[in-house]
């Protein structure tokens, strides 16, 4: 798989350098339309297919130098005297001086390259069709490395070792060559392969090199009835048949292709149909799924694979190229979507001064940017896909340790978020579906409908009543969509294991004694300090440690039920999760 690449000098991009300093197995290029985004796609076929791409004097940035630049990134790892840089061989400080003549220049440029920057990764220009630069871009190379660093160390080395001046002789070319060889890493080459953005299923007969839907049956053929040297596609068939059944949601479906290769016929709900009077959504997403399904090992460029899906379609598709093929995906798009998608690597691409730019996304304040790029408002899919109301950040902390011992693939600001409302403030909160809230009264439906609540019932034994704000909470969160959760104790801390809690509570508050009160009703947290004052152990600080030292919970009273309940709720309003 490429792991980072650079480019400049094509099509829309001018001669600054645009990194993509990390790649991971899905790769999102999002923002508005005629931004660039398929121009990174088009300049991945050219740079990294195999053989060299032919190129016309559209592919050059218009004003630009007449060169297209490609840069490929490096790290530098150091391992008891030995250096090691990407594919090539490992050398020795003996062999660096030996072999190259400047073994102390070197090891000092290795020493010093991993700091370059905060991703670590060092980058090495080539010329995009002779794969080659001049003597003096050699030497201009290195001495671009060498000030990126504010380290006056290098510059002294620099200085020192390679800032020749006037004509270079043979010799000294040479060893600027060889050192150079050592730090630049020639691009990869690679199967890539490119499913436009227009995609249909062929007529009968008809074969394509490329992967829009023309030669889809004929594919679809070769996998369903292999030759006796190609058995094991049949597996690659039935995972296509099994992601059929999962967009459909029909445990029976069955996919055929006829002996005549005249369609793509779909068996299910007691009907057999061409894959074409399945909706354009099915179709779609069919025709993508099979394509990287027959595909393997390789790059494949995707231009908005959103078109005609519905979001539970995307977040599905998605979940298959990830899980199911084995391919490495650059995928265009405009999806909001899709930036949900677990370890993607999302680039946001924009225009500026004519020119594009891409950055990575790697905040929420990057995310908001993006979104409003595409043209979508914080009310549009800011919100979360549930919410969980909680008195304070302690119960965050218990509820988050107990789904991810009961539901893992739940993950927190993905398919459910937590907020606090501090039980002083619930009298001022409401979950009823009123079109005019009381003014002393915040609607919280109105924040997002899909919620539930956390609330300490604060009872001093079981005959207790909870006060009417509670009462009134309850009634209106358990009228749906959510539940109002109550707790069978006190409060959440008497659903813990007693002597790790007192462990926790005392680790605390080293100087200070719990009380050991730790049944149903008591509150667990009173303590005494060293005057023998009553005080209060911290709830958060005993709530970090607990979840860090506990290896088994006791799930009490109706612990257990309740998170079954939570993780149902999360799962019904996370349709893909």
């Amino acid at each position: 798989m490429l792991k980072n690449f650079a480019f400049s000098g094509y099509r829309s991009f001018g001669s600054e350098l645009q990194m993509f300093e990390k790649l991971g197995k899905i790769n999102l290029f999002i923002g508005p339309n005629n931004c660039g985004k398929s121009n990174i796609l088009k300049f991945i076929k050219h740079a990294f297919s195999e053989g060299k791409g032919k190129l016309d004097d559209l592919e050059y940035h218009y004003g630009g130098d007449g060169r297209i630049i490609v840069a490929t990134g490096q790290s530098i790892s150091k391992s008891e005297g030995t250096h090691r840089i990407h594919g090539y061989s490992n050398f020795t400080e003996s062999d660096l001086e030996n072999k190259i003549g400047l073994g102390d220049t070197l090891q000092k440029l290795l020493k010093i390259k991993a700091a370059q920057d905060s991703s670590g990764v060092a980058w090495s220009k080539w010329d995009l069709l002779d794969n080659n630069l001049s003597d003096d871009e050699w030497v201009q190379s290195i001495e671009e490395f060498c000030r990126m660093h504010e380290r006056l160390e290098l510059r002294r080395v620099w200085d020192a070792k390679l800032a020749f001046r006037g004509r270079f002789d043979a010799d000294k070319v040479e060893k600027i060559q060889q050192l150079a060889s050592v730090l630049q890493v020639k691009p990869m080459k690679a199967e890539v392969h490119m499913i436009p953005a227009i995609r249909e299923v062929s007529a009968q007969g008809l074969e394509s090199e490329d992967f829009s839907g023309r030669g889809l049956i004929h594919r679809l053929a070769r996998l369903e009835k292999p030759n006796a040297y190609n058995q094991k596609d049949k597996i690659r068939f039935r995972a296509i048949r099994e992601f059929l059944r999962c967009v459909t949601d029909q445990a029976d479906a069955e996919i055929e292709v006829p002996h005549d290769n005249s369609s793509v016929i779909v068996h299910m709900n007691g009907r057999s149909l061409p894959i074409e009077s399945l909706g354009s959504g099915i179709h779609e997403v069919i025709i993508l799924a099979a394509a990287a399904t027959v595909i393997q090992d390789a790059i494949l460029c995707i231009e908005e694979p959103e078109l005609h899906l519905n979001p539970i379609l995307q977040r599905k598709l998605i979940r298959y190229l990830n899980d199911h093929t084995s391919n490495q995906y650059f995928i265009a798009t405009h999806s909001h979507v899709l930036m949900d998608t677990p370890d993607a690597e999302i680039y946001r691409v924009r225009l500026e001064d004519g020119k594009s730019k891409v950055e990575r996304v790697t905040s929420g304040r990057n995310r908001r940017q993006v979104c409003e790029d595409l043209g979508y408002h914080p009310s549009d899919l800011l919100q979360s896909n549930c919410i969980v109301w909680v008195e304070g950040p302690s119960d965050r902390i218990y509820l988050n340790h107990w789904l991810s011992r009961l539901a893992p693939e739940l993950q927190e600001q993905v398919h459910y978020s937590i907020m606090f409302y501090g039980g002083r403030l619930a009298s001022h909160l409401s979950n009823a579906d009123l079109e005019v809230a009381p003014e002393d009264l915040i609607s919280l439906r109105r924040l997002n409908s899909r919620s539930c609540i956390l609330i300490d019932s604060d009872k001093a034994s079981v005959d207790a009543q909870i006060n009417a704000t509670k009462q009134r909470l309850q009634s209106e969160f358990d009228t749906g969509p959510g539940f109002a959760w109550v707790t069978a104790g006190r409060e959440i801390e008497n659903y813990l294991d007693s002597d790790q809690l007192d462990a926790s509570i005392r680790h605390s508050r080293p100087s200070s004694t719990p009380l050991g009160q730790y049944s149903q009703f008591d509150n667990p947290l009173k303590m005494t300090n060293s005057k023998g004052e009553p005080t209060q152990a911290n709830k958060v600080e005993v709530a970090r440690h607990y979840v860090q030292q506990i290896e088994t919970d006791p799930f009490p009273y109706d612990l257990q039920d309740r998170l079954r309940q939570l993780i149902a709720f999360v799962r019904d309003s996370n349709p893909t999760a």
